[in-house]
């Protein structure tokens, strides 16, 4: 086997084994028994509410960052653009320009400014 395939296999033998951890189950999981009792199995019910909302909006998987508080054009920006450079790590993308008038260095203003605010 390739060291890519290799790397693959590892990576979902390692997924499936943290899947499986007594700690990902109620019953086996100390912290999560006492929490439990401690709210009277409130808890219970909202990851069970989680579960189900994860189910109904996420295809299933479980969500990792809270989206409600970003809207669209208020605090997260959309603009076109294109990859210009990708690897195995990341993208960079170029912004298309949104106004009549765009720098070609980002940030003029800063170059040589005085200013400390």
């Amino acid at each position: 086997m390739d060291d890519r395939w290799r790397d693959k296999a590892e990576l979902a033998v390692q997924l499936l084994v943290d899947a499986l951890a007594p700690t990902n189950f109620l019953p086996t999981n100390p912290a999560a028994l006492k929490r439990a009792f401690d709210t009277g199995g409130r808890s219970v019910v909202r990851g069970l509410g989680h579960f189900l909302d994860d189910l109904a909006t996420n295809q299933g998987r479980p969500r990792q960052v809270d989206t409600s508080p970003f809207e669209l054009g208020v605090n997260l920006a959309a603009t076109k653009g294109k990859v210009v450079f990708r690897n195995r790590l990341m993208e960079l993308i170029q912004d298309a320009p949104t106004t009549r008038t765009t720098y070609e260095t980002p940030l003029p203003a800063l170059r040589g400014s005085t200013s400390t605010t």
